[in-house]
């Protein structure tokens, strides 16, 4: 699993994250210290408190924000993506914010079916994002726009500078194996060592993806039960992908795809979710 995919725009470098930090939602991670940043003039923080209820005293853009996600959750995505249009047209169009919203309507684009126009938003976002984020975290946008060719170069690239750091190791194999064809064995190998010596669940449900998508069905069911023994996440969303995974590693895929496809419509932001969802509905 792709750690901060639930909204990869919306941190710092995922390189020093921590599983912890997962369950992102509209403004979890950020909204707390703008507003302490917007009283105290303090430098921005992470955190993972659901704290985007309060995004409506910081800035518009997280107010417009928080209701395209509630819109989607609700089964708005047309009037998601009326409020993401208009919110578009009020913060500049090289902004943190407009690539904010355009990784969001990218999301409530998909769940209207409107695939093309979904990847033109995401590509938008990674390419606006650029400035703001960390290459791993521009991969997973690059990821959901569909530019395979330049998200292959930044995982490679990531690591050949980062191999003995096992969070860029995570990052990468997890876009290898899940988007690019033919990555997931050697993805694998890279990271067994890192899942067999850790208690991070993230880690060892990437290492079950890379085992599922090189087709060991048995290696992959083991170590997905242990991604799920060792959750350190309460997030409602982020648990119940690790159970949908499970399911469909275990032969229930379309009963799988359909819990993470309604995971994803509960948090556009998940980005995993979704894509764990193709690879069962494709298999």
């Amino acid at each position: 699993m792709y750690p901060d995919s639930l909204m990869p725009i919306q941190g710092t470098s995922l390189s020093t994250s921590s599983q912890g930090a997962r369950p992102w939602r509209v403004a979890v991670l950020v909204a707390a210290a703008l507003m302490l940043a917007a009283l105290f003039v303090l430098p921005r923080m992470n955190s993972t408190a659901p704290t985007y209820r309060y995004s409506a005293c910081v800035c518009p853009a997280y107010s417009a924000s928080y209701s395209i996600v509630t819109l989607c959750r609700i089964g708005r995505a047309a009037d998601a993506v009326d409020v993401a249009d208009s919110a578009l047209s009020n913060v500049p169009a090289d902004s943190y914010e407009a690539a904010n919203l355009y990784f969001l309507r990218g999301g409530a684009l998909r769940l209207l079916g409107r695939y093309s126009e979904a990847k033109a938003d995401y590509a938008e976002a990674a390419d606006i994002a650029a400035p703001y984020v960390s290459p791993d975290s521009r991969m997973e946008l690059l990821a959901q726009s569909g530019d395979v060719s330049t998200l292959s170069e930044l995982a490679q690239q990531s690591l050949s500078d980062n191999a003995d750091n096992p969070y860029a190791v995570n990052n990468a194999c997890w876009e290898l194996a899940i988007y690019t064809d033919g990555s997931a064995a050697k993805a694998a190998q890279l990271m067994k060592p890192v899942a067999e010596n850790s208690n991070n669940g993230a880690w060892i449900d990437t290492y079950a993806w890379t085992l599922y998508l090189s087709g060991d069905q048995q290696g992959a069911v083991q170590q997905e039960e242990r991604a799920i023994q060792n959750i350190q996440s309460e997030d409602a969303d982020h648990i119940a992908y690790y159970h949908a995974c499970l399911e469909g590693m275990e032969g229930n895929r379309a009963e799988a795809a359909q819990d993470l496809q309604q995971i994803f419509q509960d948090n556009i932001m998940f980005t995993s979710a979704w894509a764990a969802a193709n690879q069962f509905a494709v298999r």
